[in-house]
């Protein structure tokens, strides 16, 4: 089996500092959302576009626009928010999915 693991070139000489800087100024707009609680978010050039693990870590893949990367911090928040209920009303993926989009439009994030 042949792959080729590679970052586009792009990204190969990222600014993380402007990246985390207008991250922070855009997710602000947000804070409604946010819950005065705190989240620790892993960048990478790598993975899956985000996911997250209780109790508050998020981890999001960083090879796209800001905007796209602020609406999946976002959307890994919710899902942070309500994997409690989540469990206690065994829902399904979709469903899941389902509550956590709908959230999100409520604030008008899609």
């Amino acid at each position: 089996i042949y792959y080729n693991l590679s970052v586009l070139d792009k990204y190969k000489k990222l600014d993380y500092k402007k990246l985390v800087s207008d991250l922070e100024g855009e997710i602000k707009k947000y804070e409604e959302i946010l819950d005065n609680q705190k989240y620790q978010v892993y960048l990478s050039k790598f993975g899956a576009f985000g996911s997250y693990k209780l109790p508050n870590k998020i981890y999001i893949n960083i090879q796209r626009e800001t905007d796209e990367i602020v609406k999946t911090i976002l959307h890994e928040i919710v899902h942070l928010q309500i994997e409690e209920k989540v469990v206690e009303q065994g829902l399904k993926w979709e469903q899941k999915e389902k509550l956590v989009n709908s959230i999100l439009e409520h604030y008008s994030i899609k």
